[in-house]
C-alpha cells in the first residue's frame, strides 16, 4: 500500500509540474565568482549592472550584458547580507555582519563611509526613492533611518521585538514596510516615524517584503506562503500557496504582472499576480534560493543561491 501511494503521489506530482512548466530553459548564464553563499542581489537603476553580496565578505559588480566581473569591492571583511543601489546609481549601500552599513562609490569601487549605530548584524538596507534617506533593519530588533547628507541616524524605529530581516520603501517614499523573526509586518510613516499599521499573516517568520512599482500592492513572504496586501487599507488580497519549503525572497516585475519567489526548495517560481497561480517553476540551482530580482526593464530575472552562484534568466523565454 505504501508503494502504491508513493507511486501515485509521484505520478500526480509529475503531472502537476508538467502542467505549470518546470525547467531551466531561459537560462542566459551562470555568474561564478563568490567563494561562499550569495545572500543578496540587486540591479542598478539603468539595468546595466548587477550587484551581489556574499557570506565571503565580497561585493561583485557584474556586467549584465556579458556576465563579466566589472569590479569587486574590498573592504573590512564581514558577511554581506544586503545590497541596494541609490536611485541615481552612483552609490551602493551594503548591510554587514559586523553591524555596519557601508556606502560605496559605484564608479570607483571605493568605500566612501561606514555608518555605525546598530548593535547586531544589518540584515537589510533600502534607499528612499528620492535618495536622501537610507533605511536599515538589524538583528538588534531596530530599524534606523539615516540622513545621507549628514551621515546620521534621524529615526530609530522599534516595535518588532525580533531581528528585523527585511525592509522596503513604498514607491512614493511615504511608507516603510518591515518584517522580522515573527509573522507581523509593520508599516511606518517615514516622516513622523509613527507605526501606521500592523499586518498579521499568521504564518512563520517574515523573510521578505516588497512593494509593486505602483505601490498598490505589498508582497510579503512568511513560511511557505506569500501574501499580497493592499498597503493603504491593510486588507489581505490573496495568499499564494505552492512552495514546498520556506520562501526567502520575493520580487515584483516592473509591470506588476509577475511575482518571482526564491525558496529553500531550490527553485524560483513565477506567479501570475492577478490569478495567484504559479506559471513557471525554474530549476537549475543546487541549493537554497536566497535572493531574486527583476531588471528595471523587466527583461531579465536574477537569482542568487547558497550554491555560491547567481543565475540570469530571460523572462520572455520563461513565460513561453
Amino acid at each position: 500500500m505504501k508503494l502504491k501511494l508513493s507511486l501515485t503521489t509521484f505520478f500526480l506530482l509529475a503531472v502537476y509540474l508538467s502542467a505549470i512548466g518546470q525547467d531551466s530553459s531561459g537560462l542566459i548564464r551562470t555568474l561564478v565568482g563568490h567563494q561562499d553563499w550569495v545572500r543578496t542581489i540587486c540591479f542598478s537603476p539603468d539595468g546595466s549592472l548587477l550587484a551581489s553580496g556574499s557570506q565571503d565578505g565580497s561585493i561583485i559588480l557584474w556586467d549584465v550584458n556579458n556576465g563579466t566581473n566589472v569590479k569587486t569591492f574590498n573592504g573590512p571583511k564581514a558577511s554581506v547580507l544586503s545590497v541596494a543601489f541609490s536611485p541615481n546609481g552612483r552609490l551602493l549601500a551594503s548591510g554587514s555582519g559586523d553591524s555596519t552599513i557601508k556606502l560605496w562609490d559605484v564608479t570607483k569601487g571605493r568605500l566612501l563611509s561606514i555608518l555605525k549605530g546598530h548593535a547586531d548584524c544589518v540584515m537589510s538596507v533600502a534607499f528612499s526613492p528620492d535618495g536622501r534617506r537610507l533605511a536599515s533593519g538589524s538583528a538588534d530588533q531596530t530599524i534606523k533611518v539615516w540622513n545621507l547628507a549628514r551621515g546620521k541616524s534621524t529615526r530609530d524605529l522599534q516595535g518588532h521585538g525580533q531581528a528585523v530581516l527585511t525592509i522596503a520603501f513604498s514607491p512614493d517614499g511615504q511608507l516603510l514596510a518591515s518584517g522580522a523573526g515573527s509573522p507581523s509586518i509593520m508599516l511606518w510613516n517615514v516622516s513622523s516615524g509613527q507605526l501606521v499599521q500592523t499586518l498579521e499573516p499568521q504564518s512563520g517568520n517574515t523573510s521578505c517584503v516588497t512593494f509593486s512599482s505602483t505601490g498598490h500592492l505589498l508582497a510579503t513572504a512568511s513560511g511557505k506562503n506569500i501574501f499580497l496586501w493592499n498597503p493603504s487599507s491593510g486588507k489581505l488580497i490573496r495568499t499564494l500557496e505552492g512552495s514546498q519549503e520556506d520562501v526567502f525572497s520575493v520580487a515584483f516585475s516592473p509591470n506588476g504582472k509577475w511575482l518571482a519567489s526564491g525558496s529553500f526548495d531550490k527553485t524560483v517560481k513565477l506567479w501570475n499576480v492577478a490569478t495567484g497561480k504559479v506559471v513557471k517553476i525554474i530549476t537549475g540551482h543546487k541549493h537554497w534560493i536566497l535572493s531574486v530580482a527583476f531588471s528595471p526593464d523587466g527583461k531579465f530575472l536574477a537569482s542568487a543561491s547558497w550554491d555560491n552562484t547567481i543565475k540570469l534568466w530571460d523572462l520572455a523565454t520563461l513565460l513561453k
